[in-house]
């Protein structure tokens, strides 16, 4: 899970193909929490599919996670730099 000031993310249900090539991908859901007070009392959780792509293998793991929700115009996308320390989250992608 990411946990940012105002929101949540996680992945659920990834159904992976390609796992030991060079990229893996997989579809599943993105599940959110949008807080909408400064302690998240109030808020909503919203479900969108999502679309994987993990790629940039270093000593035998994947370094990059990207995601797409392919539905939504334009295009929402982010991912992680996958690193030692754990997922690190960007849009930058």
């Amino acid at each position: 899970m990411d946990c940012g000031a105002t929101k949540a993310t996680t992945l659920e249900g990834l159904t992976w193909q390609g796992w030991d090539s060079p990229t893996a991908t997989a579809t599943g859901k993105l599940v959110e929490f949008a807080c909408e007070s400064a302690d998240c009392a109030a808020g909503h959780w919203t479900t969108s599919d999502v679309k994987v792509v993990a790629t940039g293998v270093q000593g035998g793991s994947y370094s990059i996670m990207k995601y797409s929700l392919p539905q939504t115009n334009p295009v929402i996308s982010g991912g992680w730099a996958l690193t030692v320390g754990g997922p690190v989250h960007t849009n930058a992608f």
